[in-house]
């Protein structure tokens, strides 16, 4: 099924078909919305509202909205509309499991708690990367595209309770296994999440990411055969490792009623170093947006 996008330009919306050698990349966008919610939905029993709890075990139907960078460093924008559906289990079904040992936080970073003891955590984590195409933006044009691949890597975090908030720490490696591209991300991230009543969430976090000398060459450098390939004539341009970026999120889940739920995210991310002075960039301001609307039907 062919995926109709929105595009943003210039605060200006068109409307298009999904193209076939974009397919991937409108699905991963998808993918990391619905990832973004179907985290919400494995909360812990914690901070899980009592209205759910009530409802048992089913699945939650719905829709979203996400709108995020066309690449990374772009001042132009991509609309993505997606259908939504999770399951969502309480606590005393057979299937709770996955609330304490599988946690999403992205379509690059789902994370396997193999270790989830006395609030640490730790195991392997996937995902996938959709990579770049040259005419994602005029400064790309002749330098060719980045490869979209399997993401795997490992991740350990330490989370603990200070009054009626649940603090977590946490670092991860993400590591691209396939395609022509290399390099891997370090994340280290703080978050809190703190329930303001029994139909409200509210969820914040900051971190920073740091890649290596691959990872930073491939997405925002520029070899010497590129420059001459560029048809926005940019000069070469060589990087090193060092931290790419720092980015601070809000988010919440409200629950409508005992079937209505829905769910919205903001994430500023700066970058920084090599990244921020590269030429391919347009800005080093990123925006990303997140809203979703969904109905749970419960399971007799």
């Amino acid at each position: 099924m062919k995926n109709t996008i929105l595009r943003l330009s210039e605060l200006n919306l068109v409307s298009k078909s999904a193209l076939v050698s974009k397919s991937s990349r409108a699905l991963g966008a998808a993918l990391l919305s619905s990832s973004l919610i179907v985290g919400a939905g494995f909360t812990s029993s914690a901070i899980a509202s009592d209205l759910t709890e009530q409802a048992g075990s089913g699945v939650r139907v719905g829709g979203g909205a996400l709108i995020k960078p066309k690449y990374e460093g772009s001042d132009e924008y991509d609309v993505y509309g997606f259908p939504v559906i999770i399951p969502d289990f309480s606590s005393n079904s057979q299937f709770s499991f996955f609330k304490k040992y599988v946690e999403i936080n992205g379509a690059d970073d789902v994370r396997f708690k193999l270790l989830n003891q006395g609030g640490l955590s730790a195991g392997p984590l996937a995902g996938y990367t959709f990579g770049r195409e040259e005419d994602d933006g005029d400064k790309l044009a002749g330098l060719g595209d980045v490869d979209e691949g399997l993401i795997v890597g490992g991740f350990i975090a330490y989370s603990f309770d200070v009054n009626s908030s649940k603090l977590t720490l946490s670092t991860s490696y993400h590591q691209q296994v396939t395609g022509d591209e290399d390099g891997y991300l370090l994340k280290f991230s703080a978050g809190v999440e703190r329930p303001l009543n029994e139909r409200l969430k509210i969820k914040a976090k900051v971190g920073t990411t740091y890649a290596d000398e691959e990872y930073f060459q491939t997405n925002f450098g520029v070899t010497a055969q590129q420059s001459l390939n560029s048809r926005a004539n940019l000069a070469a341009f060589d990087t090193d490792a060092g931290f790419k970026d720092v980015f601070v999120s809000l988010g919440t889940d409200l629950q409508l009623s005992q079937s209505w739920k829905l769910f919205a995210n903001v994430k500023y991310s700066r970058l920084l170093g090599d990244a921020e002075d590269s030429p391919v960039i347009e800005t080093e301001n990123q925006f990303t947006g997140l809203v979703g609307l969904t109905y749970k039907f419960d399971w007799r």
